[in-house]
């Protein structure tokens, strides 16, 4: 729809962004993009601050996750001065958070080896990925374990398949949501088993 929407005949690049925003994102309230307001955002500690507070913290403390956008690269997004960089979102979690970047490297390397990163000793997860979604290069998208199974969602961006359901959703995505009833089902009308079980639980 996206596409669809930046290919329209007679719509200019700007034009496009902004019905995106206003039917997409922003419920006709003023969407700011000021780096200082975002800033102040993040250093918000008041419950009424909202989520992004949270997910950046977390991206600076575990997980990284970060989607770049960096020079001399076929990124569409990319343009000068270049803000969508690693280092441009080291320099947000030192800003918001005082955690430094080589902070937050260190803190992924001991991520990947609590959870076991792309090869964990982990049972029952079901790796369900968006064929359209950034993320999904950090997840695991094919699997030959039937303890780990992996699918992968035609079209769907991130975490489509958890939204309340639809009727304009994609056939695609209706699918999905019945598959992960599926083997969920079928996991907990299992025994439980302690041996290498660590948890039970859907990886999106």
């Amino acid at each position: 729809k996206i596409c669809k929407l930046f290919t329209k005949e007679g719509m200019k690049p700007f034009e496009a962004l902004t019905v995106l925003a206003e039917n997409d994102f922003i419920d006709g309230s003023c969407m700011h993009v000021s780096f200082a307001k975002e800033l102040a955002n993040l250093k918000d500690t008041s419950l009424s601050s909202g989520s992004d507070r949270s997910w950046i913290y977390q991206t600076c403390t575990e997980f990284g996750f970060y989607q770049t956008c960096d020079p001399e690269t076929e990124c569409v997004f990319c343009s000068k001065p270049h803000l969508n960089t690693l280092d441009s979102y080291y320099y947000l979690c030192r800003k918001a958070f005082g955690i430094s970047g080589d902070v937050t490297e260190e803190r992924i390397r001991y991520s990947n080896l609590y959870y076991g990163g792309n090869r964990t000793d982990a049972t029952r997860i079901f790796y369900v990925n968006g064929q359209v979604d950034p993320w999904r290069s950090q997840s695991v998208q094919t699997s030959s374990n039937p303890e780990l199974p992996a699918l992968m969602v035609p079209g769907a961006s991130h975490h489509f398949w958890t939204h309340p359901e639809k009727e304009s959703d994609s056939m695609a995505v209706v699918e999905a949501r019945t598959e992960i009833r599926n083997q969920i089902d079928k996991w907990l009308a299992e025994p439980y088993e302690t041996a290498g079980r660590m948890f039970t639980g859907v990886i999106q």
